[in-house]
């Protein structure tokens, strides 16, 4: 095996990033997977995520339910604050915290939201 690295623009400053990187395609800064439940005594899923951030632990976790609608949760210095409430769905929201889990319910559903997500890492 041979490794070859090219190093271009020696002893310039680097530039600064300012912004996430966002995933390819997308206008997300990250996707993936998080448990998510529906209620109603389903089991715990997957549903899949993805992430705006706006730096500083604020942005917008867009979570897309079993049925395919989506849900956006919005965090604000890294704890989540609200979701996307309209007149038809005005479900309670509830917040809490177990080592670096956000626990997020709205109504009876449920998601468990890594530190991560939102905050890069």
């Amino acid at each position: 095996y041979q490794l070859e690295i090219i190093i271009s623009g020696a002893g310039e400053k680097p530039a600064a990033v300012s912004h996430d990187a966002k995933v390819a395609g997308t206008d997300f800064h990250a996707t993936g997977n998080i448990p998510c439940s529906m209620g109603g005594g389903q089991p715990t899923g997957s549903c899949k995520f993805g992430v705006k951030r706006e730096g500083g632990g604020t942005g917008t976790v867009e979570v897309t339910k079993p049925d395919g609608r989506t849900r956006l949760i919005l965090f604000q210095q890294g704890k989540p604050i609200g979701y996307n409430q309209s007149e038809a769905d005005r479900s309670e929201f509830r917040a809490s915290k177990e080592s670096d889990l956000n626990i997020v319910h709205i109504g009876s559903e449920r998601y468990e939201i890594p530190d991560a997500v939102i905050s890069g890492g």
